[in-house]
């Protein structure tokens, strides 16, 4: 099963189907582990955030979307679709609703507008990346679809981020495609630990990344303000 027809699922199902879905994920997964000698399931779903901004100033790198966030997201997808918009566009409506949302966001806002983010971009405030200046901002994850541990959104540390085959995968293989396909002046700015950890990564094994392009430190909680019990 492709992501294409997992949207097209998500397209069809009723507010209420999709509500099950979110709470507990079947249709939607891509792939499950089971738990083995004390390594708890992990459990990888589609949402809606396969849109790459290649006109973007900023990239903004999380760790991976939240439940909270997959919800959003799969909403405002959803949505799109039902009022007769394209996959491309209710993907990259999608991309927006559900990236870095309520608490997550504000306390975001504030530390990059901090460390003047939007006087580097020529708007009011970064605040301005979820509305009328959506078009300047990438959002994206080191892990691009939710990843569950045990039934709970993936904190980065157990198991490892680089340490599976599987998450080094996403990271190798389609986050440094994005950031590559990202125009040559747009900054990468990691949010937490993790994702600093993954940026740094990628930097090393690849000599056109310029790390110049990468603002790296800021504050982890800015990343993760929304994620207990999400």
């Amino acid at each position: 099963m492709n992501n294409i027809y997992r949207a097209d699922l998500v397209a069809g199902m009723s507010a209420d189907e999709l509500n099950r879905e979110i709470a507990e994920p079947d249709r939607l997964v891509i792939a499950r582990t089971p738990s083995t000698k004390g390594v708890r399931e992990i459990t990888t779903v589609w949402a809606p955030f396969d849109h790459v901004n290649r006109y973007a100033r900023v990239a903004l790198v999380s760790l991976t979307p939240s439940r909270i966030q997959m919800r959003d997201a799969l909403r405002s997808y959803r949505g799109s679709r039902v009022l007769g918009e394209s996959h491309a566009d209710a993907l990259e409506r999608a991309s927006v609703a559900g990236s870095y949302t309520g608490n997550m966001r504000r306390r975001l806002v504030a530390m990059l507008d901090e460390v003047g983010l939007h006087h580097y971009l020529d708007i009011a405030s970064t605040s301005d990346l979820w509305s009328n200046a959506s078009g300047k901002a990438h959002f994206t994850s080191c892990l691009r679809w939710p990843v569950f541990v045990g039934g709970k959104s993936y904190d980065g540390s157990s198991p490892g981020l680089l340490g599976r085959s599987d998450f080094r995968f996403m990271v190798e293989k389609i986050l440094a495609r994005e950031i590559a396909s990202l125009p040559p002046g747009c900054l990468v700015i990691p949010l937490g630990a993790a994702p600093n950890q993954v940026v740094r990564y990628l930097a090393q094994s690849d000599p056109g990344l310029d790390r110049g392009r990468i603002l790296a430190g800021i504050p982890p909680r800015a990343a993760t303000a929304s994620r207990p019990g999400a």
